[in-house]
């Protein structure tokens, strides 16, 4: 990035940068979703955020109704589940990532709730992975920086709120695999990014039996 370009203060987290360089520059969706799996990967490497991640699944899981329990076993009252939750973001306070997908989660909580519905433990993993990753690319970048990337990109307000969402949905396909490490407990080890998913250029025969010489041009 550009030594002091004011657009990339207050940018936060390993990679954050490189993800909003790639975004501001219109790169294509698949190379600015695989840098934000990076920085998602990045925060699921502290153990507060893996704290938050377990925990908050295991407040759900007995906080929400669930298609594979007995469904004459009471759910706890709402106090103890919002107890739960002010203690846990109590726990990770110093963790700020931590800290900001803990709010988002408790409001997938109460849309949850307020649905109705009874959940699977997979619904409730991926809801969380969702919450995770919204919450990590908007306190990083995008809640900061949405203004400037539309008069950067000349996007308006809806087209960037669309250009969020298909980049969101795009970093979760890529968190699958991490994000079920991590609420599986299947140890602690470091996290990789994932692998890229963007699939290089392809050449056309034209390209592929130019002359040497002439791609020096």
């Amino acid at each position: 990035m550009p030594d002091g370009d004011k657009f990339y203060w207050g940018v936060k987290g390993t990679g954050s940068g490189r993800f909003l360089s790639l975004a501001r520059r219109g790169a294509a969706m698949e190379v600015v979703a695989d840098q934000g799996a990076r920085v998602v990967t990045g925060q699921l490497n502290k153990p507060e955020m893996r704290r938050a991640l377990r925990d908050s699944l295991r407040i759900l899981d007995l906080g929400l109704p669930k298609l594979e329990s007995d469904s004459s076993v009471p759910l706890p009252p709402e106090d103890w589940v919002r107890g739960e939750f002010r203690r846990l973001r109590n726990e990770v306070r110093d963790n700020a990532f931590a800290a900001v997908a803990l709010r988002k989660i408790e409001d997938i909580y109460d849309g949850l709730r307020a649905s109705g519905h009874s959940f699977s433990g997979a619904d409730l993993k991926k809801e969380l992975g969702a919450a995770t990753t919204k919450a990590v690319l908007g306190y990083a970048v995008l809640d900061a920086k949405r203004a400037g990337l539309m008069q950067e990109t000349g996007r308006s307000a809806q087209d960037q709120l669309a250009f969020e969402r298909t980049l969101l949905a795009e970093v979760d396909l890529r968190m699958a695999s991490n994000l079920d490490r991590v609420f599986d407990g299947r140890g602690d080890e470091s996290l990789r990014a994932p692998r890229r998913r963007s699939q290089p250029r392809e050449f056309t025969l034209e390209e592929l039996h130019a002359p040497f010489s002439a791609s020096l041009r």
